[in-house]
């Protein structure tokens, strides 16, 4: 108060200006400044995971542009499922350029030196790939020397050689041909690494690819045949392209790729990545500004009596306003620089977290455009969060400087300003949830979704307290009531608290929830008796071959599934090339040129539940055939019951009426279909078949694989034990992606709890003094602030994780379809840690407040 004489004389001079408001908001914040640049660190990991994902998109974009050839390593790839026609071909030949061919599948390889096998993606070239970057091997000459040599050469993934300790020179057999293994494969220009998890690829020259004899009817084989052009895809070309598709290609079903193509497949994909990242980092923005605001509260209470006398002094409402809004717009915007400087650091690891997903090398550099927009956008939302406690400051009065020890904030429900605020800020979250998603719905879906948390775990935070302070203290020590109470007095921060710090531990332990979740629905217990292995194609004349090897070894036949490959040629009477060409068709494009396995039997399986009409178990030869289709491929054709569909099966028409509809376990690692359709109907067609077994343990499953592929070369085992490692393995990835995100939430929760306990220091101060006035020792205090801190910790914690275990179950119910069985084992750690954490950030934020010496409260007081 002693500068406000000397205050008063600059304001009659300026007369209230801009210069006055700044200058006295400089001399108000003395002795507050520490507890400012505090507040201001709760919005910095928030800004600073929206800055490292924003100035990242902006990279990879630029990236995506610079590198774009190298995404195809083409200028245009055609493909098929099937062996180009003469038509295709003709067309083929006309384009020109340079042109290299490649046939891919899966089939088994053997390696000698550990007697070992395993499934592996097959590509036979016949000239040099990719056009456009390079194909990195260990060493270099390997990857133009398997196409050069004259003998049978192979470049093999480098994970499979560490997998099965093979290195160059050693030998592997595929089919009826032995290859000598060239070198080590680590990255081809345009694809992922997470793409060679499932099937290690493997690249041989195509010329010998008729000799190994894998190549057999019924085997799933693409077709491709790659392009490149001198001036690349000229008008011209991409004229004539468009035309094919319309014509020629669309006829044979062979789809077209272009470099402009692969950029939008990336970019959506990208998109839905990072738009998830930004909506995480966003989460953490929201509880860092929610911070701000309880702070802002908190330490604009105790400059109520500051206005109040500047208002007596003759001060209007407005200047002695703007001094405190002058302070919140330094906050702010000082949090948002220091946030967006920590994102421009932590963009440099971004790239590193999604190395496995990106199929090329993001160059960093500073996005000024993501920079300043991250500042805007995060200061703009901090100022709206610190406004709606600040409102109050325009209602307060002269009278304040009178009762100023007693009176409480000024209300604001009936400030219109108030409202209009609230508006914004509800406006700003949900258009930037409604911006980070794919449709509109799910934006709002995504903002609701939040906001019921933060009120769910009000609610329970605030039944919780109030349970603490009804039932729970009688009859305990003394320290814990104190502890206990101190959940409740006034002036407490226990409902942001529980808030911010439930929220990080409900984001973090519903990831780990749902991928649990996930991987129990396919985990195989050693007790269990559903099949861990699955051969397939299998030929008509080597089924008994192949059921006697799998006997012969004392593993049981489980089932022997026949396959049929069938095409939809149209649906209700309506050829598939119309409803294609139909722009207001509801059929998804991609189910009228799919190729169907299918299957024919008279029973369901485990995996299998009718959900409408009645499963057909045989047919009479009268009238058309009934049909069972899998629920969601259902809902992509559009057909329901009654509706016709007729399939091409090798040229012979199929007619089918859908009878019933099926909703199956995916998450079932055996052979499932969509098309079911029952005996009588398809026992002449051509047909391949899956044998289905189980092994009791991983050698045996080795055995097995050798003895078949031994026997028919052609014969492929996918081993559902190692599927199920692979499948681990991408969860755990995505998983490292989503907690890092997460990490900001928990960094913002604990810059928060810090700054509510340092916003509460003073009255924890005069409370220990009045504690050490009665007789209380320093340890009895410590003691007393470590139960308060081990409470509102647990209290967080289990509020979060029952917040998780409902999220995991609604996801597991409705989105991924699975039941909801969960493990608990993981409670005890999630409270205990965010406990430990709390307890760590409290006591240092407290250190000293035992031992503050009583005569410093009593001169503040006075």
């Amino acid at each position: 108060m002693a500068g406000l004489p000397k205050a008063m004389s600059d304001r009659v001079e300026s007369g209230g200006s801009l210069p006055w408001m700044v200058r006295m908001a400089w001399r108000d914040s003395r002795g507050q400044r520490r507890k400012l640049a505090l507040f201001t660190l709760c919005i910095v990991f928030g800004i600073a995971a929206l800055t490292a994902i924003r100035s990242f998109q902006h990279n990879l974009e630029v990236t995506v542009e610079r590198a774009s050839r190298s995404l195809l390593g083409a200028d245009l790839r055609l493909s098929s499922l099937r062996q180009f026609d003469n038509d295709t071909e003709t067309f083929i030949d006309s384009l020109g350029g340079e042109q290299t061919r490649e046939v891919s599948f899966r089939s088994m390889a053997f390696f000698p030196k550990g007697n070992q096998t395993r499934l592996v993606q097959i590509r036979a070239l016949d000239g040099p790939f990719p056009f456009y970057g390079e194909m990195e091997t260990i060493p270099r000459s390997a990857a133009s020397g398997f196409l050069s040599s004259e003998t049978p050469l192979a470049v093999v993934e480098e994970g499979l050689l560490v997998q099965f300790n093979l290195q160059h020179g050693d030998t592997m057999r595929l089919g009826e041909v032995t290859f000598t293994i060239a070198g080590a494969l680590r990255k081809v220009s345009g694809e992922a690494e997470i793409r060679g998890l499932f099937t290690p690829r493997l690249y041989i020259h195509r010329r010998y690819l008729e000799d190994t004899g894998l190549i057999q009817r019924g085997s799933l084989i693409s077709y491709r045949v790659y392009f490149r052009f001198e001036d690349g895809l000229t008008p011209t070309l991409n004229e004539r392209l468009a035309r094919a598709r319309k014509g020629v290609l669309a006829e044979s079903r062979v789809r077209v790729d272009t470099v402009e193509k692969r950029k939008r497949r990336i970019g959506r994909t990208m998109d839905n990545l990072y738009s998830f990242m930004n909506l995480i980092g966003f989460v953490a923005l929201i509880l860092g500004g929610m911070g701000v605001a309880a702070a802002v509260q908190v330490y604009l209470k105790d400059k109520l009596g500051t206005v109040a006398v500047l208002r007596c002094l003759g001060v209007e409402i407005r200047f002695a306003f703007g001094i405190y809004l002058l302070q919140v717009l330094a906050v702010g915007f000082a949090g948002a620089v220091l946030g967006a400087l920590l994102g421009v650091v932590m963009q440099v690891f971004v790239p590193s977290v999604l190395s496995g997903f990106l199929p090329f090398e993001v160059k960093v550099f500073l996005s000024w455009p993501s920079i300043i927009l991250s500042i805007l956008f995060g200061g703009g939302l901090t100022v709206l969060f610190a406004l709606i406690p600040l409102l109050p400051v325009r209602a307060a009065t002269p009278l304040r400087a009178l009762r100023v020890s007693f009176e409480e904030m000024p209300g604001i429900g009936r400030d219109r300003l108030f409202w209009i605020v609230l508006g914004a800020l509800a406006l700003v979250v949900s258009g930037f949830c409604v911006s980070q998603t794919s449709r509109w719905y799910f934006g709002f879906g995504f903002f609701f979704g939040l906001s019921g948390c933060l009120l769910i775990l009000a609610g329970l935070s605030a039944a919780l307290r109030w349970a603490l302070r009804r039932y729970f203290t009688k009859g305990w020590p003394y320290a814990w009531k104190l502890g206990v109470s101190s959940l409740y007095r006034p002036n407490n921060r226990t409902l942001l608290l529980c808030v911010t710090l439930g929220m990080a531990t409900f984001l973090i332990f519903t990831i780990f929830l749902t991928q649990d979740l996930l991987l129990r629905q396919m985990r195989f217990s050693r007790g269990d008796d559903r099949p861990n292995i699955i051969i397939f194609d299998i030929q008509p004349d080597q089924k008994e071959g192949v059921a006697r090897i799998v006997e012969g070894s004392g593993y049981p036949v489980k089932e022997t599934v026949p396959i049929v490959t069938m095409r939809i040629s149209s649906i209700n009477g309506r050829s598939a090339r119309e409803i294609r060409n139909d722009p207001c068709s509801a059929v998804e494009g991609w189910t009228l040129r799919w190729e169907y396995r299918s299957t024919y039997r008279s029973h369901l399986t485990d995996t299998e539940e009718i959900i409408a009409g009645v499963f057909s178990r045989s047919w009479t030869g009268e009238g058309r055939v009934p049909l069972s289709i899998e629920e969601s491929i259902a809902e992509d054709l559009d057909v329901w019951l009654g509706d016709e569909i007729e399939f091409n099966l090798q040229g012979v028409p199929v007619d089918t009426v859908v009878r019933s509809v099926r909703k199956v376990d995916w998450a079932q690692l055996r052979p499932n279909f969509y098309m079911l359709l029952p005996e009588g109907v398809l026992e002449e067609a051509p047909t391949f078949f899956a044998l289905v077994t189980r092994v009791p343990d991983r050698i045996a499953m080795v055995d097995l694989q050798y003895r078949v592929v031994s026997s028919f070369a052609n014969v492929s085992a996918i081993d559902l034990s190692l599927v199920l490692e692979t499948l681990t393995e991408i969860f755990d990835r995505v998983g490292v992606v989503i907690r890092f995100m997460a990490m900001f939430t928990v960094a913002t929760g604990v810059v928060v709890l810090a700054s509510t306990i340092v916003t509460s220091r003073h009255q924890r101060i005069q409370e220990s003094v009045l504690l050490c006035a009665l007789g209380a020792s320093g340890g009895f205090i410590r003691k007393m602030m470590s139960i308060e801190f081990l409470l509102l910790g647990a209290l967080a914690s289990v509020v979060g994780t029952v917040l998780a275990y409902g999220a995991a179950w609604a996801l597991a119910r409705f989105v991924f379809e699975i039941s909801p069985e969960f493990s608990f084992i993981g409670v005890p750690f999630a409270v205990a840690i965010v406990s430990l954490v709390t307890l760590a950030t409290g006591l240092l934020s407290s250190r000293g407040v035992a031992r503050y010496p009583p005569l410093a409260v009593l001169r503040q007081e006075g």
